[in-house]
């Protein structure tokens, strides 16, 4: 599996990288017409150089932070040397780190289109196909327009609002995201993650802790929410997967969906052609209109 920071060498010793775009040494093989036809004295070294730990970076590079390790170790060709590897590969990754590594900072915007990470920094707006790679600490996106991507999202940081197609690959514990518009999406939310609206097509994979969606309109869908994870409003085809726990939802309109709904999860209101799979525990249907269905409750009441 290739990781950040994924490089290939030559003979020369000259290091070759897509840093900015994507991890995959084959890739780069490909981008730069490398020699990969021979195992026995090959021309070139796949090389992955990754974080001991992400959250302990500064803004210093220091190469003690990082772990070198060289691919297909027991084919090492005898021109290459180790020393001189590390020597050559950690002074490109230096050069990299000090302009795709952000640390402290407050920005209106960021100052090119991508940025690998990001930790304690405060960010105004994404526009157009900006793109982060990873915000740590308590960093901050206030607005995220076009298709602007953040790939991962740790700790306590936060996006304000997301326009257009604009994307969240991950949050984790506390991580927030105010609105999603267009076809936002968010693949997964751990902790006690939050979604304040989501509209048109946005979607949410999953959804941990005491994570909430306030509002979903079109036909935007949560794959799955868990402990006391809520969801305020689901409009159009919105639809839910599972809820485990105490999850809630407070209306779903017209072809909105639940798979399956455990603990003591409610439904207030479901209309037109609404369903619900299973109910499990103490879960509530408060009314359901039209064609709405439940397939089974368990231990539980329909008012």
């Amino acid at each position: 599996m290739c990781n950040f920071f994924s490089a290939v060498i030559d003979r020369k010793y000259k290091v070759y990288h897509l840093a900015e775009e994507i991890d995959r040494h084959e890739d780069i093989i490909e981008k730069f017409k490398l020699k990969d036809n021979k195992l026995e004295d090959r021309d070139i070294v796949r090389l992955e150089v990754t974080p001991l730990n992400w959250n302990k970076l500064t803004k210093k590079f220091k190469i003690s932070d990082w772990n070198f390790k060289e691919d297909e170790q027991k084919t090492l060709p005898d021109w290459y040397k180790v020393k001189k590897a590390k020597e050559a590969v950690y002074e490109v990754l230096n050069k990299f780190y000090k302009e795709q590594f952000l640390f402290d900072q407050e920005l209106k915007e960021l100052p090119r289109n991508f940025v690998r990470f990001i930790k304690n920094t405060k960010i105004e707006t994404l526009k157009g196909n900006q793109k982060i790679k990873l915000m740590l600490g308590s960093s901050q996106v206030g607005k995220m327009w076009g298709s602007s991507q953040v790939g991962e999202m740790w700790d306590s940081s936060q996006v304000g609002e997301m326009s257009d197609s604009s994307q969240v690959g991950k949050m984790s514990d506390s991580s927030q995201v105010e609105e999603m518009w267009d076809s936002s999406q968010v693949e997964e939310m751990w902790g006690s993650s939050q979604v304040g609206k989501m509209l048109n097509s946005s979607q949410v994979g999953k959804m941990w802790g005491s994570s909430q969606v306030g509002e979903m309109w079109d036909s935007s869908q949560v794959g799955k929410m868990s402990d006391s994870s809520q969801v305020g409003e689901m409009l159009n085809s919105s639809q839910v997967g599972k809820m485990w726990g105490s999850s809630q939802v407070g209306k779903m309109l017209n072809s909105s969906q639940v798979g399956k709904m455990w603990g003591s999860s409610q439904v207030g209101e479901m209309l037109n052609s609404s369903q619900v799979g299973k109910m499990w525990g103490s879960s509530q249907v408060g009314e359901m209109w039209d064609s709405s269905q439940v397939g089974k409750m368990w231990d539980s009441t329909i008012t």
